[in-house]
């Protein structure tokens, strides 16, 4: 995919996630509410795929309306899930059963109905309405894995809120209470009971947290603030995941989601959230931005593959399908806010002067860092982990990550 690769501006970030949703677009037939982008295949259905990679766009998306962007490229998004939720539309998403990856996928529609509110609801009928009301609440008492899946029922619930349809606070509040139990202290969680300590507490536990805290601070205060310490405090090490020109640390599961790595310094700044400054915080998120433009992740038709820095299907999870890398879109959080905010005023700037080392023991890793920060080096005490996931050993008990 052709870029200028500047990325210095809101105006250039706006053009960036516009050409890949343009790429995406000449995959996506009118008058359909799914799109395939590969052949390769995870451990759901096509079909659940297909709707995947249409969903996940939603992550660049949103945002981008929210931020008062208008776009020609919303109208087949809307038609597909004006389908999707309709059970008498052939193309149906389909009832969702226990750990149903189409759970994973709703807290994309939770984010658009919290940012957009009655602007993404003008879009539907009130048929249209209780149809797309009506889907996604299956997650509200679905069984999922005990882990960040969680946030993904808060999220509906948030949108359902914030657009004025009913909502369920009692889901909210049992959500919150089962992450509750593995909160590890000094910002850190783990994902799920001894699970892995890696980007997830990054690009899902403190991404949404900061989100419910930013758009619900009012109706629910106490938790707000906590969340928002919490984050403060994780801050403080996670800053040494990223090197000078932008690269960060490869750790872990789900690296294919690229991008996302820095989707927790978005959301700092969707939340304003006390902690460095303004500058640094742009400066992460542009420099790892620009660091990706320079690899080739995009194929001939400017679609994301799956992989690394390179296509790589070793690198891939058992549950990453053609469209999964499209969670990247989440570091595009930032352009819901206007080009009038003070984040996109400032100057960028580049990292603090970081210590040399830097322990993160709820982690269980040491982070090293050379002059200036230009190399980052992780070592790593190693994390057992006996799920399903794809080369797990590589992933989490090397000793050094560079």
């Amino acid at each position: 995919m052709e870029t200028s690769n500047v990325l210095s501006s809101r105006q250039h970030m706006v053009e960036l996630v516009t050409d890949m949703l343009s790429a995406l677009d000449k995959q996506f037939p009118e008058g359909q509410s799914r799109f395939a982008l590969g052949s390769t295949c995870a451990h759901y259905s096509v079909e659940i795929a297909n709707m995947e990679g249409l969903s996940r766009a939603l992550w660049g998306l949103f945002p981008l309306l929210a931020g008062g962007e208008e776009t020609p490229l919303s109208g087949k998004y809307i038609a597909a899930i004006k389908q999707g939720t309709d059970p008498h539309s052939p193309g149906y998403w389909g009832e969702t059963g226990p750990y149903d990856q189409r759970l994973v996928e709703m807290a994309a529609y939770g984010l658009g109905l919290a940012l957009m509110r009655d602007r993404l609801l003008a879009c539907f009928t009130r048929r249209e309405q209780a149809n797309l009301h009506a889907w996604l609440n299956q997650i509200t008492d679905a069984e999922m894995p005990d882990s960040n899946w969680n946030y993904f029922a808060i999220m509906v619930q948030l949108g359902f809120k914030r657009a004025g349809l009913p909502w369920d606070r009692d889901a909210v509040e049992r959500r919150f209470t089962m992450m509750e139990a593995y909160y590890l202290g000094d910002g850190w969680y783990s994902d799920g009971p001894g699970r892995p300590r890696d980007y997830y507490i990054s690009m899902a536990f403190h991404f949404y947290g900061l989100i419910y805290a930013t758009l619900n601070a009012e109706d629910d205060p106490h938790r707000a603030a906590i969340l928002r310490e919490r984050a403060q405090r994780f801050a403080q090490d996670f800053i040494y995941m990223s090197a000078a020109e932008g690269e960060s640390v490869p750790f872990g599961r789900s690296l294919t989601y690229r991008f996302a790595m820095v989707a927790f310094w978005s959301a700092v700044a969707f939340a304003e959230l006390d902690v460095f400054t303004p500058g640094i915080v742009k400066g992460i998120v542009l420099r790892h931005l620009r660091w990706w433009l320079a690899q080739p992740v995009f194929d001939r038709d400017g679609i994301l593959t799956l992989g690394f820095a390179y296509p790589n299907l070793t690198m891939c999870e058992d549950y990453n399908s053609p469209g999964s890398p499209y969670w990247a879109l989440k570091v595009f959080l930032i352009l819901a806010l206007p080009e009038a905010h003070p984040f996109w005023q400032v100057e960028e700037q580049p990292l603090p002067t970081l210590a040399a080392r830097r322990a993160l023991p709820h982690a269980g890793q040491i982070l090293m860092h050379s002059e200036a920060s230009r190399h980052v080096c992780m070592l790593a005490s190693g994390q057992l982990e006996l799920n399903n996931y794809v080369n797990t050993e590589a992933k989490y008990t090397k000793f050094a990550y560079s």
